[in-house]
Formats: structure tokens, C-alpha cells, sequence
């Protein structure tokens, strides 16, 4: 067998071998921003790693992550690329405020946007998009419980977020969307 047929049959083999490998080990060998090049830059522009606070940047990688599919390991390292190379401030089991405005803002405005209109930053890219929290008819057919369901367990391309949030927390934020739609 020449050299040339050697060296062919390995990078074949290295080839097949690759494919077969399991996503969680090739994102180890993928950087941040490769990731977001091959990923995220389909649909979006870079943005300035300052557009966001951290716990935003964090948010929006959660919610983005579940909409493409990507490892724990992949959404971290595009966390850290968009933070700037800042160490990731994941959401854990204990957020801090008990301020339903800070929550929202932080949790919710990504997809809903800062009113609750459903225009927030990552609501082009979410299907189906996000729903108008100040939409009357919504108000309506919603019973505190059913929201306080889709927040601790989310629902479509909505996380849930009960793991991280304490019942008061998710009380707090039905009445905040409640008063979205002036009730």
C-alpha cells in the first residue's frame, strides 16, 4: 500500500471516527465563538458584549440554547464569547430580587420584550413567537394558576423557570403580567 493510500485511509478514518463522536465532545474541542459562527451567526449579528448586562446575555444563551439544541457545554462557551470572555453568570436555583420589574426584565423581556408586547430582542428567531402579555384576550382566557404553570414549567419555546425561581417569585411575576394587561 503507497503512502499516499496510508494517508488516505487514515484521514478517512478520521473522518468517520469524528462523525461518530458525541456532540458534548466535539463542543470540548469548539470554541465560543465557533460555535456562534457556525450556530448563531445564521440569524444574528454580533452585538457589543456591553448591549447586555450579564444576567441578560445568560437569559437569552438559556432560551437560544433550547431553540437550537446545544449542549450545556456549547451554550456556556457562546456565554463566555458573548460576555466578552467574562466568566458565565448562569441563572441558578437561588436569584436574588424579589422585585417582579427586575425579573421580568431579566427573565422575560429577551423574548417578550420590555412592555410584554412579544417584540423582544430574541422574538424573530423563536417559533412560534413569543405571545402579547398585554393582549386583552390573552389577560382573559389565562388563570393565575395556567401562568404560574407555563413560568415554573415553560411551554413551546418558553423555558420554565422553576427551578430557579421560588413560588413567591412566580406569584409576583403573574401579578407583574397581570398588570401588563391593565388588571
Amino acid at each position: 500500500m503507497s503512502a499516499l493510500n496510508r494517508f488516505l485511509g487514515a484521514g478517512c478514518l478520521i473522518g468517520v471516527m469524528t462523525s461518530l463522536m458525541p456532540t458534548a465532545i466535539l463542543a470540548q474541542q469548539r470554541s465560543g465563538v465557533e460555535i456562534w459562527a457556525q450556530t448563531c451567526r445564521n440569524c444574528h449579528k454580533i452585538q457589543p458584549p456591553n448591549r447586555y448586562t450579564p444576567d441578560q446575555w445568560s437569559t437569552l444563551v438559556v432560551h437560544m440554547s433550547v431553540y437550537t439544541r446545544m449542549t450545556d457545554a456549547e451554550a456556556d462557551a457562546v456565554l463566555q464569547f458573548l460576555q466578552g470572555g467574562a466568566k458565565p453568570v448562569r441563572l441558578g436555583p437561588s436569584i436574588i430580587t424579589t422585585d417582579p420589574a427586575e425579573l421580568f426584565s431579566s427573565l422575560c423581556s429577551p423574548c417578550h420584550g420590555s412592555m410584554g408586547k412579544g417584540d423582544g430582542p430574541v422574538s424573530p428567531w423563536l417559533e412560534p413567537r413569543p405571545v402579547d402579555l398585554t393582549d386583552p384576550e390573552l389577560q382573559r382566557s389565562r388563570t393565575d394558576a395556567e401562568l404560574e404553570a407555563v413560568l415554573q414549567n415553560g411551554k413551546r419555546s418558553m423555558p420554565g423557570f422553576g427551578n430557579q425561581l421560588t413560588p413567591e417569585q412566580i406569584s409576583a411575576l403573574v401579578n407583574y403580567v397581570r398588570s401588563l394587561g391593565g388588571k
